[in-house]
This record gives structure tokens, sequence and C-alpha cells, in this order.
């Protein structure tokens, strides 16, 4: 044990170094598409999509505990809630629930070797999925603890600092605005000669700064019609976070030229937003290292909703007409039966052919709609209403 913890904390202390001295330049030189970066992505989706399905065990216990205390005390972490002890809380528990695991397995000598081996892979996909998301979300919350601010401004007064440290100066020096105009420049920069990259960016103005109380994991994460990606101010200290969130959150899979409309979340959108990312694994390496062990603990829900679908039973609800997902689609269908909330029909997004039909409707009735209403109003990027709807309407 005391070895992996020394490799654990050499990674560490490592990254950290890497954050202070490969601060992104504001004007990089551009990164080509190559072929590898398209297999790279499949590669790791794939490999994430088995160590999902092999770590189902250790989502037993920590699910059976949620709905306990749904069920006993009416209380109901939800996706898009945010608390930064509860957070933290959420990482001891994964923590402990694999220690768990690992003493269970060892204790169960009668079982055959062929299950043992399935439990031992079971545990090791789990180790992977800890280490490269919870692990990188613990990394990048140090990071943004130091006071960078006041650092970068103590070494601008010293002379002949290293080309890489003037980076981090000119970086850090900045108020959190500035800071996102350089990442996005950056961002820009990188795939100035990636067309296919270019062509999704440019469905992002930019990275709007919320409260501190505002969740990120789910709910309203970004804007879609203005293309503005939601952030906390305290991301502006990790760079390589902004440009992951600014990739993995841009808007442009609800073009229906990328994604036909109404569309599923766990078994379509997600995948094309993962592989984004991960295709992209050379403009933001920290944040697909954590995207790929995010994906480890969320792909399990494509297999099972596919699986259900080839049986005839189609129960994944779809994004929704404001562009959310609802994640607690259980714990709401509970709180139904036990007589808290209505069960209310499912809305998802509009259609083009709706969307035209109801836009005529209320124009013959006198409304006068501008693209960014009817971008607004339906959910649809305002690039895509300009460049097509409005042809239509």
């Amino acid at each position: 044990m005391g070895y992996w913890i020394t490799i654990g904390a050499l990674f560490a202390l490592s990254q950290l170094f890497c954050y202070a001295w490969f601060t992104p330049e504001i004007t990089p030189r551009p990164i080509p598409f190559i072929r590898f970066d398209k297999w790279f992505a499949w590669f790791h989706y794939g490999s994430a999509y088995i160590l999902s399905l092999l770590r189902l065990p250790f989502a037993i216990l920590p699910y059976w505990l949620k709905l306990l205390r749904f069920v006993f005390f009416k209380q109901h972490y939800q996706v898009s809630d945010y608390h930064i002890w509860v957070e933290g809380l959420r990482i001891v528990g994964d923590v402990a629930n694999w220690v768990i695991g690992v003493m269970l397995v060892g204790h169960l000598s009668l079982v055959s070797p062929v299950i043992q081996c399935v439990l031992y892979a079971s545990i090791i996909a789990e180790a992977v999925r800890l280490f490269a998301e919870k692990g990188q979300m613990i990394l990048s919350a140090l990071w943004q603890l130091f006071p960078h601010r006041r650092l970068a401004n103590w070494l601008n007064k010293k002379a002949a600092l290293p080309t890489h440290m003037l980076r981090y100066c000119e970086y850090y020096a900045l108020d959190d605005e500035d800071r996102i105009a350089y990442i996005l420049d950056t961002l820009r920069g990188y795939a100035a000669a990636n067309p296919d990259t270019s062509a999704k960016l440019a469905y992002l103005s930019t990275l709007r700064i919320t409260l501190p109380a505002h969740g990120m994991r789910g709910g309203h994460v970004r804007d879609v019609a203005r293309g503005e990606v939601f952030i906390h101010q305290s991301w502006t200290s990790d760079p390589w976070l902004l440009i992951g969130q600014a990739l993995r959150r841009v808007p442009w899979m609800f073009d229906p030229r990328y994604l036909r409309r109404p569309f599923y979340y766990r078994s379509q959108s997600n995948r094309l937003a993962t592989l984004f990312v991960l295709s992209n694994l050379r403009y933001c390496p920290t944040y697909a290292f954590y995207q790929f062990g995010h994906e480890i603990k969320a792909a399990r829900y494509d297999f099972f909703y596919r699986v259900l679908r080839r049986l005839k039973l189609d129960i994944e609800p779809q994004v929704q007409a404001n562009g959310t997902f609802p994640f607690d689609q259980f714990f709401g269908y509970i709180r139904h039966k036990l007589g808290k909330t209505p069960l209310t029909p499912p809305n998802p997004l509009w259609s083009d052919q709706a969307v035209i039909a109801d836009v005529k409707r209320r124009t013959i009735s006198g409304e006068q709609l501008s693209t960014l209403d009817i971008a607004v109003q339906y959910t649809y990027p305002l690039k895509y209403v300009e460049e097509v709807l409005c042809s239509s309407v």
C-alpha cells in the first residue's frame, strides 16, 4: 500500500509542476488534426465502456444508500445540486466503498476462481476510475487554492524568468474575465488547423461565471442560444479545466445538422461530447484524463438503455425543451408514488417542423420574434437559426 501511495504522491507533485510549467500561451502554434486523435478517442472511450461494466459491483452500495436516505429521510442530493462539503464527502464515500470492496473480495476464498477474477477486475476498474476522475478533481481543487495572482505579481518583479514561468505570470496576473478571453484565444489558436473542431467551437461565444452554489454536474450548465458555457470563478485558476469545459459543453450538438432533435443524453449526446473531448486530448490533457475516468462511471447507462431498447422497452428520457436532462428519473418516479409531486409528462426538445409551425402561428397572431428570441425560446444555437431555420419560417 505504501508503494502505491508513494507513486500517487509523485504523480500529483509532477502534475502540479506541469500546471505551472506548461501554462497555455495566448497565441499558440495550431495543433493539426491527425488520424491518431480519432483512434485514440475511440480506443479510450471503448476502454472506459468496458471498465464501466466491470465496476458495476461498486455502484450497488452507493445507490442503495441514496435510496434509503430518500425513503427514510425524504432527502435526495440531486445531480444539479452543489455543496462543496457534500462533494468532498462523495469522494470520501467512493474511496471507502472501494476499500470495503477490496476487503470483502479478500475474504471470499470459497468462490470459484472465475468469479474471483471478475471481482478483481472490478476492483481494478474502480481503482482506475477513482484515480482518473476523483484524483484529477482533487488535484485541480488543490491548484485552485493557491494564491496565483499574488504569486504571479511577485514573480513579475523578478528578472530573467524562464519563458514558461513568464507564461504563468502573464496568465495568472490577469483578472477573471481577461483569463477567460486569454483561454478562448488559446483554444481557438490550437484548433485553427483542425476544421472540425474549429467549426464546433464557432458555437461558443464565451465562458460565463456563475454563483458558487450553481451546480455544474447537471442542470443549467450552458446557454445554448447565446453560446455561453457556465463556469465557477475559481475555475479560472485552472486553464486546462476551462479548455475542457469549453470543449465538453459547447452547444454544437443542439444543431440538428450534427444530431437530430429530439435526442437522448445518455446514449447519444454524451457519447459525442466525450469523444469530442478525447479527440482533442492535446488541447487539455488533464481534463481528458478526468473525462476518461468519468466515462468509466457513466458509460453503463448507455449500455443499459441500448439493451432495453433492443428489448422494445424504451425508458430513457430525452433532453428536455430547456436543454437540461432529468438525471434523477427513478427518484422522481418514487417521489410521485409517495404522493409528493405530480409525474409530469416529458417535454423534449422541439423539432424543426414543430418550431416552424409554432413560429408561423405566433407570427400570424401578431408576435414579432427575432432570431435570438427563437433561439432562446426553442433552445437552438443562434448560428443555426440564422443560417437555416429563418429561411423556413
